[in-house]
């Protein structure tokens, strides 16, 4: 069950990733609109940004393809060559805003020539400001019922805004001084750690976070608490290694971590970067779920009575989003996943084997010693909330 549920997780983060949109608002995008519409097109325009590959036919009928390097309203910068406006005369029905037809029936779409002969050149989000706005225009003069009661003004209008909204949030980060801060992991207070975290700002695109905790017992926490839930959660059969004790209610100890964060996004802060944790346990003749088997209900249940000292030193990949720099109050939620290695030393007394009929118990005197380790799939699920103060010094 604890396998099916990680796997699920990471298929879920997977098919967040890949499902995102193609353009970011802020991309910039070269338009070009054809002379007539397109059947099985949305509206007249093409549009392609830096790193899109796109077929185009020039002026003598030769047809290119093509990939965008630099885009400006002079010139596409492509491959090694430069294209000017006017040698663009059609293009292939290709690219990430055009429905393509198998390539056995790939065709070509004249361009419409700009009295001004400059490329269309904007970003991603006045285009849709463009084309919303046009499709308004045509849909009441066709008469639609569903635009009716819809200004094409007031909705360019409101395009604009949240486009200077946006302009002036980004030229504010460019610009805002960088904060340190100070956050806890509620993951980590609901499974019975006192946590803190320190994020130091190294350069506006990167960061340190250095994290310390104290880990305590709980033996008494009711069916309903968080940590007891986790720890019943992970007594499962066939657990790889089962001399550590894996729940969250007995063992006390200590855990330092650092996380460089290298951020990908400037407004919404999404970052990725290693995440290097440590961990300290240790416990007293406690009552330990090691291991069962069965089916539908265990057959056999494996608890012993021990102790242990043990370390686990783990190297995940950490991705997360967080609250941009301009705002005081921080949230980080985070996804990361890894391997981590766990040793160290169990003093067992008893092991207790449960049946339906009953259950067989065996003492140690003097207790049984038991060294070891081995690798674990290390997954973590994470949420911050802290508080940005000061002013950091940047390196670069």
């Amino acid at each position: 069950m604890k396998n099916y549920l990680i796997l699920l997780i990471v298929v879920l983060f997977i098919s967040a990733s890949t499902s995102a949109q193609p353009y970011k608002n802020e991309d910039t995008v070269v338009v070009f609109q054809t002379s007539t519409p397109v059947p099985g097109m949305i509206n007249k325009y093409l549009l392609f940004k830096e790193g899109n590959e796109f077929g185009w036919v020039d002026s003598n009928y030769i047809l290119h393809k093509s990939k965008i390097s630099k885009i400006t309203a002079g010139f596409l910068l492509v491959d090694a060559d430069t294209v000017f406006p006017a040698d663009v005369k059609s293009l292939v029905l290709s690219g990430p805003a055009a429905f393509m037809p198998s390539k056995n029936q790939e065709r070509t779409v004249p361009v419409k020539s700009d009295t001004i002969q400059s490329f269309r050149v904007m970003s991603y989000q006045e285009f849709e400001k463009l084309s919303k706005t046009e499709f308004i225009i045509e849909a009441k003069q066709h008469n639609d019922p569903f635009y009716k009661h819809i200004s094409a003004e007031k909705y360019a209008a409101d395009m604009d805004k949240k486009i200077q909204r946006r302009k002036n949030m980004f030229a504010a980060l460019d610009t805002c001084p960088l904060r340190y801060g100070i956050s806890t992991n509620l993951v980590r207070d609901l499974t019975n750690e006192i946590n803190l975290n320190f994020e130091l700002p190294v350069k506006r695109s990167f960061c340190l976070e250095f994290g310390a905790g104290i880990l305590y017992a709980k033996p008494g926490a009711s069916r309903y608490d968080f940590a007891s839930f986790l720890t019943r959660l992970t007594n499962i059969r066939g657990r790889h290694i089962t001399m550590f004790d894996q729940s969250y209610l007995y063992r006390k100890g200590f855990s330092l971590e650092v996380i460089p964060k290298f951020f990908l996004s400037k407004k919404k802060h999404l970052y990725l970067g290693p995440q290097l944790g440590f961990h300290y346990y240790y416990y007293t003749d406690k009552r330990i779920f090691l291991d069962a088997d069965g089916s539908d209900y265990y057959h056999r249940s494996f608890y012993a009575i021990q102790s242990e000292k043990s370390a686990a030193v783990n190297l995940n990949m950490i991705f997360g989003v967080q609250t941009p720099q301009i705002k005081r109050f921080l949230f980080d939620a985070f996804f990361s996943i890894g391997m981590m290695y766990r040793g160290g030393v169990v003093s067992r007394s008893a092991d207790i084997l449960y049946l339906h009929e009953g259950s067989v118990k065996d003492y140690y005197d003097p207790p049984k010693v038991l060294k070891g380790g081995g690798f674990f799939l290390s997954v973590q699920l994470g949420f911050k909330i802290g508080w940005r103060f000061g002013k950091a010094k940047l390196y670069g």
